[in-house]
């Protein structure tokens, strides 16, 4: 084998130690590398994007710092938007017009008991195919706020109300309410008239049995099989003691299927032993032993270095509003510059009428990974 020669330049008398350390570096290969920086600042949420797509984020608690903490983020907000239609003519009816005054009439008998906190007060607007008297109210002390949308359609023979109405016992941001009276403009009350069509309203509402339909968003459904009510909130929303939609007289309602959404982030310092599937069950298991009835896992899986678990969770958390007690989940758990993230996104509707678990299905990727998307670390 050849000698090896090391050529520096050095003082006399240092030589041989420095070779010596030069050769034992050689011989054991590269040193290792540095181990990485611990993080400096706590992981955060990009709350404004969440807002742009659906309005009503609160950050609810934040503990820790940049070593160990926790977040949570949620979402829950009440609304209703109900479409009512009787004849123009007959009892109770206005004729072919309406005035502002026979407007505030009809919304204060739209349901039985309902108790207004001040006279409904009403005003002209225009919308496409009608002029329209817009009504603004708030009801049970304070426990709803409500926008309807009043007009008589003479081609049809029916008065229309779109009756939106969002709890205050709930988040209840202003979106929503323009939002659903964005949804009111698109009424086809008759053949031919000519309504707007939003973007953002991507789906059709067709009323069975009746030649009445609107727009609404693509995470908004109705109630199947929907009878009308007398009263707000009774709850019997397919009792056969109801009466049907028809073409000439019913009533409808819309509910967003993700009325309930909510984020919660924790890290750590990472573990010396190996990411496996077994890591992630644990992990996510652990997170919902506190916070949950039960736990229905639908699958992992890992993509780009995220651990991912998905599937069913009952949830025992409580509040003001009555949320579905079944929600969608979805849990991230990754490891980066020597610490642990483990993220849990979830989706529910509130129980007000059936809530179906496979719609909210169909619409829960997009929202869980957008909430996955707003994590800043």
């Amino acid at each position: 084998m050849p000698s090896m020669r090391f050529v520096t330049s050095v003082p006399r008398g240092r030589t041989r130690p420095i070779l010596l350390a030069a050769a034992a570096c050689w011989l054991a290969g590269a040193a290792p590398a540095a181990p990485p920086a611990p993080p400096s600042v706590p992981p955060h949420l990009n709350l404004e994007a969440m807002e742009r797509t659906a309005p009503g984020w609160t950050a609810v608690e934040t503990t820790g710092d940049a070593r160990n903490g926790y977040l949570m983020t949620e979402r829950i907000v009440w609304p209703l938007f109900y479409l009512h239609w009787r004849p123009l003519k007959g009892e109770g009816g206005v004729g072919a017009s309406l005035s502002v005054s026979e407007a505030e009439k009809v919304v204060t008998t739209l349901w039985d008991g309902l108790a207004f906190d001040a006279p409904p007060a009403g005003k002209r607007v225009t919308m496409a195919g009608h002029e329209a008297v817009e009504v603004e109210a708030t009801t049970s002390h304070g426990e709803w706020r409500s926008r309807y949308l009043l007009w008589a359609c003479p081609e049809s023979g029916r008065l229309f109300i779109a009756d939106a109405s969002v709890s205050l016992l709930a988040n209840a941001p202003p979106q929503l309410l323009d939002l659903m009276s964005l949804m009111s403009r698109t009424v086809r009350c008759h053949k031919d008239v000519k309504v707007e069509e939003p973007e953002v309203l991507r789906k059709r509402r067709e009323i069975e049995g009746t030649d009445i339909s609107f727009q609404i968003p693509p995470t908004w459904s109705p109630v199947e099989g929907y009878r009308v009510q007398n009263h707000l909130n009774e709850g019997r929303f397919s009792a056969l003691d109801h009466a049907a939609p028809n073409d000439k007289e019913g009533q409808d309602l819309i509910l967003e299927l993700d009325s309930v959404r909510r984020l919660q982030l924790t890290w750590q310092p990472a573990p010396d032993s190996a990411m496996t599937f077994d890591t992630l069950i644990q992990e996510v298991h652990e997170f919902w032993k506190p916070r949950s009835r039960n736990i229905l896992p639908a699958g992992t899986r890992v993509a780009n270095d995220v651990w991912i678990m998905e599937g069913l969770v009952m949830t025992g958390q409580t509040g003001r509003t009555p949320p579905s007690r079944t929600h969608k989940f979805r849990a991230w758990l990754w490891r980066r510059n020597g610490m642990s993230y483990l993220a849990v996104g979830e989706l529910g509707g509130i129980q007000f009428g059936q809530r179906v678990m496979n719609q909210i299905q169909g619409i829960a990727d997009p929202m869980l990974e957008e909430m996955y998307q707003s994590i800043d670390y």
